[in-house]
């Protein structure tokens, strides 16, 4: 179902509560698929988290279209989606994510990241209620997973921590000498006063500012 934009209008962006009502008015309809399985719909949305479409992609057992990731991002990628929200009902009424659903989502979140596509959100529903990944911290936990993560991929990753590691490294030690030398400069402005040399004489000889060498006095 694609979701056509009036001209002249602006759509305030979706959240979880949105969707969640618009899937409660699809399923309401006489058409609806058998919700005694599990379902998945995909919603795409723009950069400004509007809705640009939304599929049902998978019946039954949804984990198994997961394997095919092309079933689930073929339409995103012609919508030109900034990102995607996967919607599965939960035909027992237990709204708690499995394993599975949890190991789905990171599966998937890893092969979208590979075409540019940003997987938001996971909504479990059912006829009156549903749980939401990221209000929960979820999307959070399978953001940091590496389970799913191509080996190039973490070899970049690593290579960009270990060059993060080494620059803050770098930086830290001039910091250090920086503040050695300062430490020197000041310690020898105090002798040349001490022995009686002018602050300008004291000032060309350390580099220090006249401002500087005033606090030693």
């Amino acid at each position: 179902m694609s979701v056509k934009k009036k001209k002249g209008t602006v759509k305030p962006p979706v959240d979880a509560y949105d969707l969640f009502g618009l899937m409660s008015t699809l399923l309401s309809q006489p058409d609806k698929p058998d919700l005694s399985m599990a379902n998945l719909w995909v919603a795409a949305l723009d950069k400004g988290a509007s809705i640009l479409n939304l599929e049902l992609c998978g019946m039954g057992n949804y984990a198994t279209v997961v394997h095919e990731p092309a079933d689930i991002l073929s339409i995103p990628l012609q919508k030109k989606a900034f990102g995607i929200v996967l919607i599965h009902n939960c035909p027992t009424g237990d709204l708690t994510p499995s394993e599975e659903d949890i190991d789905v989502t990171d599966r998937l979140h890893q092969a979208a990241a590979i075409v540019g596509i940003k997987l938001l959100d996971h909504l479990i529903i059912t006829e009156n209620s549903f749980y939401d990944f990221k209000d929960h911290g979820l999307m959070d936990q399978i953001y940091k997973s590496c389970k799913y993560i191509p080996s190039h991929e973490m070899e970049k990753r690593l290579k960009k921590e270990i060059s993060d590691m080494a620059k803050n490294m770098a930086s830290a030690e001039q910091s250090g000498k920086n503040i050695g030398k300062i430490e020197g400069k000041l310690e020898i402005a105090k002798a040349m006063l001490k022995e009686g040399y002018d602050l300008e004489k004291v000032s060309k000889t350390t580099g220090l500012s006249p401002d500087q060498i005033n606090r030693l006095v």
